[in-house]
């Protein structure tokens, strides 16, 4: 009979731990989607603003708006794109819409995202 008892127990400690790890990873998971989503939002409106400032005669406002994207980005990015965010920024509003340049941003958001081929 005691057996049987601590059997029960046993099973009722392992739904217990079984619980708390579901719980951990849905969690995990979830704020790997946000994260994911809000770099998404992040780097889309960053490049929309640097194709607006290259295209645009409006040069105040076109820069305003990507100074907010540039801060945006700072906020979710990982290291690889935030060296590419501070040479971009220290190399003047010109180099700042070189293709190479761009490209390169690119290239490390699609690494950031997953993405990369």
């Amino acid at each position: 009979m005691s057996e049987i008892l601590e059997y029960i127990g046993f099973m009722g400690i392992g739904a217990l731990l079984l619980a708390l790890v579901q719980h951990y990873l849905k969690r995990r998971d979830k704020h790997l989607d946000r994260k994911i989503e809000e770099q998404k939002e992040a780097y889309a409106g960053l490049l929309n603003a640097i194709f607006v400032l290259r295209y645009d005669e409006d040069l105040d406002e076109s820069e305003v708006n990507l100074r907010y994207w540039v801060a945006r980005v700072q906020l979710v990015c990982s290291s690889n794109v935030l060296e590419w965010l501070f040479e971009l920024e220290g190399s003047g509003r010109r180099s700042f819409m070189t293709k190479a340049k761009i490209d390169a941003l690119i290239i490390a958001m699609r690494h950031d995202l997953g993405i990369a081929e």
